[in-house]
């Protein structure tokens, strides 16, 4: 693919198209899971994003990846060299409940 996020999260029409990525839980959502292999090409990322979130497989991405539990999580494209050119997310207004995240970059091995 040339880009994924994956999220069990909801997100507001405004929000999407103002290009807001705003991932929120007002009710029951699922987990995301990958236990195969996710793909990205000519520099796309791929997020896994949602209240609960496993990797058991392999991702490659040479844009950036990112796997982030929450329960609200903020998502954006980062191009600074503070991740590495990869994705930057975020609980906003609440970094110490129900969040954790692991952004990382890995090209075709």
């Amino acid at each position: 693919v040339g880009g994924l996020v994956a999220s069990t999260l909801a997100i507001t029409n405004d929000n999407f198209m103002a290009g807001r990525y705003l991932f929120e839980n007002p009710g029951a959502s699922g987990r995301v899971e990958n236990f195969g292999q996710l793909v990205a090409r000519d520099g796309g990322s791929i997020a896994l994003i949602g209240p609960q979130v496993a990797n058991g497989g392999t991702i490659v991405a040479p844009g950036g990846a990112s796997v982030a539990a929450g329960k609200r999580i903020q998502w954006s494209l980062a191009s600074s060299a503070d991740t590495g050119g990869g994705c930057l997310l975020r609980e906003p207004g609440d970094w110490h409940r129900s969040f954790s995240c692991r952004s990382f970059s890995q090209g075709p091995t």
